[in-house]
């Protein structure tokens, strides 16, 4: 059910122009870099489980040069899979895509940069 959401979210993400080419930003799974500045990484997390659905968790981390970049970026991908249902995409329809709370601010990374991370969940059905 969850093999591929990450990469799902990823091209919904690249699609709206929120990361990759010309927009200076990077997108990553898994892991934080330490290069570039400006990278936007998914990570899979524990999710939930309701009414016998299973509702998988993702993770994303916004790191920026300021944080009014950083804020910004992280606008862009809640306006971007927030509330987002019945999209196609890797073998599977996301049912609904949901935030869990609002974006959280991290701090500041080893090198002084300004981190934020914001918690989905999804929902998605087989194809």
């Amino acid at each position: 059910m969850t093999a591929g959401l990450l990469e799902d979210l990823a091209a919904m993400l690249t699609a709206a122009g929120v990361v990759g080419g010309a927009t200076g930003w990077t997108l990553r799974f898994g892991v934080m870099p330490d290069t570039p500045d400006q990278v936007v990484a998914l990570f899979r997390t524990g999710g939930g489980l309701a009414d016998h659905v299973r509702r998988p968790g993702v993770q994303i981390r916004v790191r920026g040069t300021t944080h009014s970049v950083t804020e910004s970026k992280a606008e862009d991908v809640i306006g971007t899979l927030h509330g987002r249902a019945q999209v196609a995409g890797t073998g599977r329809t996301l049912i609904d895509v949901a935030m869990e709370g609002d974006m959280i601010w991290l701090g500041f990374d080893e090198a002084g940069r300004p981190e934020m991370t914001v918690n989905l969940t999804a929902i998605s059905e087989e194809s």
